[in-house]
C-alpha cells in the first residue's frame, strides 16, 4: 500500500516539478506526503529530506498558515523520537508546541493534545516522568473536552 502512494506521489511530484510557474506551497505539500510515507515505512533519512525542504519553503511565506510549519515540526519531532533522537525530537515538538499555541484558534484543539502526548513520549523516554506526566495529563485533559463536546451529539 505505501509503495504504491510513493508511486502515486512521487507521479504528482514530478509533474509539480516541471510545471514553469509552478506553486511552491502545493509543491511543498505532496513533499510533506512524500516525507509520511518515508516515515511510516522507516526510511527516516528521506522522510528527513522531503520535510526539511518542505519546512523551508512554508517559512518563506508569511501569509501561509502557520499551523502547517508547526505540523512538519511535529512530525520531523516524531521521526527524531523514533530515530532516539531525544534531544532534537524536543526541540522540533516544542517548537511546533509554540507555533500552535500561537496560531491555533484554541488551545483545546486535537493537534495541540497530539503534540503534547509527543512531547510527553519523549520525556518519558528520557525517564523525566514528572513532565512526561505533565504533558500526557494536558492532552489527556484537551481530548477529554473534546469528548465531551461532542459526546452530546445524537
Amino acid at each position: 500500500l505505501f509503495d504504491e502512494a510513493l508511486k502515486d506521489f512521487k507521479i504528482v511530484y514530478d509533474l509539480q516539478r516541471q510545471q514553469t510557474s509552478k506553486n511552491e506551497i502545493d509543491l511543498a505539500r505532496t513533499m510533506n506526503n512524500l516525507g509520511l510515507v518515508y516515515m511510516e515505512q522507516k526510511i527516516y533519512d528521506l522522510a528527513f529530506d522531503y520535510l526539511f525542504e518542505v519546512r523551508k519553503i512554508y517559512k518563506k511565506y508569511s501569509d501561509i498558515d502557520k499551523s502547517l510549519v508547526a505540523n512538519t515540526d511535529n512530525v520531523i519531532g516524531v521521526i527524531y523520537t523514533h530515530k532516539c533522537d531525544y534531544e532534537n525530537a524536543l526541540k522540533y515538538l516544542l517548537r511546533a508546541m509554540k507555533y500552535y499555541e500561537e496560531y491555533l484558534p484554541t488551545i483545546d484543539h486535537p493537534l495541540m493534545a497530539t503534540n503534547y502526548n509527543n512531547i510527553g513520549l519523549v520525556y518519558y523516554y528520557i525517564k523525566e516522568y514528572k513532565q512526561s506526566l505533565d504533558y500526557c495529563l494536558k492532552a489527556f485533559n484537551i481530548r477529554e473536552k473534546i469528548y465531551k463536546k461532542y459526546s452530546d451529539i445524537d
